[in-house]
């Protein structure tokens, strides 16, 4: 073997090697649900359609309010062992979904249009900040806080009903939770806020 031949089949494996390690090795470490919670997009699968939520949009009388949903957003199962009444442990442990948002007003309707869920609410809403969207067997607790967003093109009232329907919204204890069916309350009917 040459000078040459070494030398390059030297400067490859130092290439080759750290890629080998990034692969499937350096992921057996890790669960499949930490591994997916790394690509968690928000993504609504819908009878035979399947949408990758861009931004989520809420519509009052200030304008529009929402957050960017093209990033990642954490998640967890939307239904989960409630061990609230566990002594001493109990209390480490937030309570379940259908816990948390029982008896929680119906607040409005969400519409697809595009890659945007916007809400329509029926009611005035006065407390605008945490926004958390369950559907199928997750609910998705995006990071960022709503806030005032700034469109390149005005959508009307009209425009937004024009576009699917796909769910409803509620809000408890300062959170706003879109949900989309499947979801864990697609049998339990919510009354609108009065």
């Amino acid at each position: 073997m040459d000078r040459r031949t070494f030398t390059r089949s030297l400067l490859l494996s130092s290439v080759v090697f750290p890629a080998m390690l990034t692969g499937p090795a350096a992921r057996a470490n890790k669960s499949d649900e930490e591994l997916e919670k790394q690509f968690s997009r928000i993504v609504l699968m819908l009878g035979a359609s399947t949408v990758v939520l861009a931004t989520f949009l809420v519509l009052t009388s200030r304008g529009f309010w929402g957050i960017d949903l093209r990033n990642d957003s954490p998640y967890e199962a939307s239904e989960k062992l409630d061990v609230g009444k566990i002594p001493l442990i109990g209390g480490l442990f937030s309570p379940s979904l259908s816990k948390q948002f029982a008896g929680a007003p119906l607040v409005g309707t969400l519409y697809l249009v595009g890659t945007a869920l916007i809400l329509l609410p029926i009611v005035t809403l006065t407390v605008l900040s945490i926004f958390w969207l369950t559907h199928r067997d997750r609910v998705y607790k995006p990071d960022k806080k709503l806030k005032k967003m700034r469109l390149k093109t005005e959508l009307t009232e009209a425009q937004i009903k024009a576009g699917r329907v796909v769910g409803q919204a509620v809000q408890a204890n300062g959170i706003l939770l879109g949900i989309v069916g499947p979801s864990i309350f697609d049998k339990i009917k919510f009354i609108p806020k009065s």
